[in-house]
């Protein structure tokens, strides 16, 4: 059985930090999003953040899920996306709806049959997942990249950010 020191487990989970983040920059970059700063510093209850001007409900999801899948990724775990896990979950479980009609797709709305619904829109949501998911791995260098500039600086912005991410 392997051991960890305690320095390991602290770079490694700073790594998974700015895989994280660089997931979510990445994906809003390529989306033709403006990001003005990634970072791996903590800012109130978040370990880290990426900023960004107003966004679709697309985007808001599409950049939301690529966070934990980037991280689940570089974590070499099984890449499948599973919908029922991670605290950005509420806000995509939210923007599903609208983001259903962003892209013409009518939702059941039989009352006597919720379940309907709850059914089109996990499919929905496993099938923006596994988009982001294919997006990441054509990307990876380019997270990998980005993720390992936060590691150096903690914080990027503006030209500092784009020249990593491409």
């Amino acid at each position: 059985m392997a051991t960890i020191t305690l320095a390991q487990a602290r770079r490694r989970s700073k790594w998974l930090l700015a895989v994280h983040e660089a997931g979510h920059a990445i994906v809003a970059l390529r989306l033709g999003v403006d990001v003005s700063k990634a970072t791996i510093v903590p800012e109130g209850d978040l370990s880290g953040a990426v900023h960004h001007g107003p966004l679709t409900a697309r985007e808001t999801i599409f950049i939301t899920l690529a966070g934990p899948i980037a991280e689940r990724m570089a974590n070499q775990r099984d890449t499948e996306y599973d919908i029922s896990l991670g605290r950005e979950e509420s806000e995509i479980l939210d923007l599903l709806p609208e983001y259903a009609e962003e892209i013409g797709v009518t939702l059941d709305d039989d009352e006597d049959d919720p379940a309907e619904r709850q059914l089109q829109l996990r499919e929905l949501h496993q099938n923006v997942a596994n988009e982001v998911t294919e997006k990441l791995r054509q990307e990876w260098a380019a997270v990998e990249q980005l993720a390992h500039g936060l590691i150096e600086h903690e914080t990027l912005a503006g030209p500092q950010l784009r020249a990593r991410a491409f």
